[in-house]
């Protein structure tokens, strides 16, 4: 016990790291390998990433990426129900609509990203400061 009182600052960002660095690698494999994401180094950075950043942080990205997840989920698959109808009205109308979709879940990932980092103190656009304090 006074071990971990005296190094409690330290061992907490150790287990934070190595948390961090196990859920990067399981992802990692369950999903699927990426050529670029398929090193050990991507997955030291995450863990690193996750030990510096305040938990409260980590915890609003992660649901926050989950919802955004979610949302292109839905997009796809309705996407993928409507293809049928849109290529009989016009054969470009499917692909219309999945770029819009896709810059529509663009825009939510951005503004994850930018609220994030106005909660971090670093400069963005005014628009962010707003939604991340109010």
């Amino acid at each position: 016990m006074k071990f971990y009182q005296k190094y409690s600052a330290l061992l907490n960002a150790f287990f934070r790291f190595l948390l961090g660095f196990v859920i990067f690698s399981s992802i990692n494999r369950l999903i699927g390998y990426h050529p670029y994401l398929n090193h050990i180094y991507i997955e030291l950075l995450f863990g690193v990433f996750s030990m510096l950043l305040p938990a409260g942080v980590m915890l609003f990205m992660a649901l926050a990426s989950l919802a955004v997840l979610l949302a292109a989920g839905a997009a796809y698959g309705l996407w993928q129900i409507m293809v049928p109808g849109l290529t009989q009205l016009h054969p470009w109308l499917p692909q219309v609509i999945g770029w819009v979709l896709l810059l529509l879940i663009l825009a939510l990932c951005s503004g994850i990203v930018g609220i994030v980092l106005a909660i971090l103190g670093f400069p963005t656009i005014r628009f962010f400061y707003f939604w991340a304090w109010h």
